[in-house]
This record gives structure tokens, C-alpha cells and sequence, in this order.
């Protein structure tokens, strides 16, 4: 009869483990990539921060609407007027929607229009949003970009 609790106690216990190896970990942020830079102070003047704020808030708002606003944060950048915003969409695709769980949120952006653009994805619980202004919005050659998500920070996604 021992024997027989031993054993059951060692297939539970390896089926337990082994369950938990297999499931996937936390996801995190991945790290900006270099295209988006950040700054010590907000350089955009009145006009430039208010549209600005008038677009991310937008994606917020459904953000907090979706997941609630534990957890959530919003983390401020830089990016060259040069660069397109197809290309970072591209580096999160990479980064993010080719990794297992994670699809598009078409529901949590406005998309684009004639002043800014928004993209994101999502797993879970979990979210990542980017919002920009176009290039027309720029001052000093570089227009703002937001990250919002309710990821715990990290170097590279799990």
C-alpha cells in the first residue's frame, strides 16, 4: 500500500511539473526598438502635445474599458519623421503577433487618419498599444510615439 501512495504521489507531482514546464510564461514588454528613442523632457510644443494626448488618451480610455487600469503605464518616445509607422508596426508584428497568443486589437485603436496612427496587440490579459502623430506634426524632425501596455517591464517578450 505504500508503494502505491509513493507512485501516485510521483505521477502527480511529474505530471504536475511537467504541465508547468510546458505552459507559457509571463509575457513582457519587449525592448523599444532603436527607431524609437526617448527623451528627458517632452519637446513638442502646445499644439504637438495636444494632439498628441488627444489620440493616445483615445487608445487608453478602450485600454482601461478592456483590461481595467491595473498595471497599466505609458511610456513616451521619439521617432524620426523619416521613419514610417509601417515599419514599427512591422518590428511589434515580429517582436509580438509572431509569437504564440498574440493577435491583433483592432478594438482597442482608431487605426489611422490624416493626424496620427495607432496599432496593437494583445494575449491574454495583456496588451501592448502604440500611438504617433504624422510626420506633418513634427517639430525638430522627430514626431512623438506612445507605448501603453499593462505588461510587466523586461528586456525581450517570453
Amino acid at each position: 500500500m505504500l508503494f502505491k501512495t509513493r507512485l501516485a504521489v510521483a505521477v502527480i507531482a511529474g505530471l504536475t511539473f511537467g504541465l508547468g514546464a510546458c505552459s507559457d510564461p509571463q509575457p513582457t514588454l519587449p525592448v523599444p526598438p532603436p527607431i524609437l528613442e526617448t527623451t528627458k523632457e517632452y519637446p513638442f510644443g502646445t499644439l504637438t502635445g495636444s494632439l498628441d494626448t488627444r489620440y493616445w488618451t483615445q487608445v487608453w480610455d478602450r485600454a482601461v474599458a478592456t483590461f481595467g487600469e491595473v498595471g497599466m503605464r505609458l511610456e513616451r518616445y521619439v521617432m524620426p519623421t523619416d521613419t514610417s509607422w509601417q515599419r514599427l508596426q512591422e518590428i511589434y508584428a515580429e517582436k509580438l503577433a509572431a509569437r504564440e497568443g498574440w493577435r491583433p486589437a483592432d478594438d482597442l485603436t482608431f487605426g489611422t487618419n490624416e493626424h496620427a496612427w495607432s496599432f496593437a496587440y494583445r494575449r491574454d490579459d495583456h496588451f501592448v498599444a502604440l500611438v504617433g502623430l504624422r510626420p506633418q506634426h513634427s517639430e525638430g524632425g522627430i514626431v512623438p510615439v506612445n507605448v501603453m501596455t499593462n505588461l510587466p517591464l523586461s528586456s525581450e517578450p517570453k
